[in-house]
């Protein structure tokens, strides 16, 4: 679980699994990861790349991404509402996995189906781009 902030209080958010991608051993974790970001971070708001209804931050970690989708709160300050993050972890019989959840009010934001629908691509490209 974590502990996420909501219009200035803090409530424990469940996280559930949207994903899983068995990485090939060849690929540069690094390189993956960091072609990943890339595409996170370029999704837009002007409707050039695509047109979303929620403004995004997007975060680099050291193993992948988090993409929250904020709204303003009664103080006028943006918080998140719901989070997608993309994490290459290492699973049992080994090797590595992008392992993708979401948390908070995920399931009800009309924006995450598109960004789920367009990550496939994302992900083929950052595995053929760490090889």
């Amino acid at each position: 679980m974590d502990v996420i902030r909501r219009s200035g209080l803090f409530c424990i958010a469940e996280t559930s699994q949207l994903g899983t991608a068995k990485l090939p051993s060849d690929v540069s974790t690094d390189v993956f990861c960091s072609s990943l970001y890339q595409w996170a971070s370029t999704l837009t708001t002007s409707g050039q790349n695509m047109p979303f209804a929620l403004p995004q931050r997007v975060d680099r970690l050291d193993n992948g991404f988090k993409m929250s989708f904020l709204q303003s709160d009664e103080n006028d300050e943006f918080v998140s509402v719901g989070e997608i993050e993309a994490t290459v972890q290492s699973v049992q019989g080994g090797g590595d996995a992008l392992i993708i959840t979401g948390t908070g009010n995920w399931e009800n934001l009309v924006d995450i189906p598109m960004v789920m629908q367009t990550m496939p691509g994302a992900i083929k490209r950052a595995i053929v781009a760490s090889r």
